[in-house]
């Protein structure tokens, strides 16, 4: 079993009275905060800015097998 170090700081009441509402400010936020889930599958362009890369280097991945990818009409789509 690991022991835990303790240790006690002295902060001024008026920081300590601060930081509780900080906390109880961040807490209301995240309690309206909803996660959208990106789709599934995205264009080269959109999966390439993700990446920090150009979309030519998408396609090289595609063409490797790194990613899976998907043609719709005149578009490919990867899977994001």
């Amino acid at each position: 079993m690991t022991q835990q170090t303790r240790m006690m700081v002295m902060v001024d009441a008026g920081e300590f009275a601060a930081l509780r509402a900080e906390i109880e400010d961040l807490k209301s936020v995240i309690a309206g905060a909803t996660i959208t889930p990106r789709d599934e599958w995205e264009t080269i362009k959109a999966h390439a800015d993700r990446a920090g890369v150009q979309p030519q280097t998408v396609r090289t991945w595609i063409r490797a097998g790194r990613i899976d990818s998907k043609r719709v009409g005149n578009v490919t789509y990867v899977r994001g």
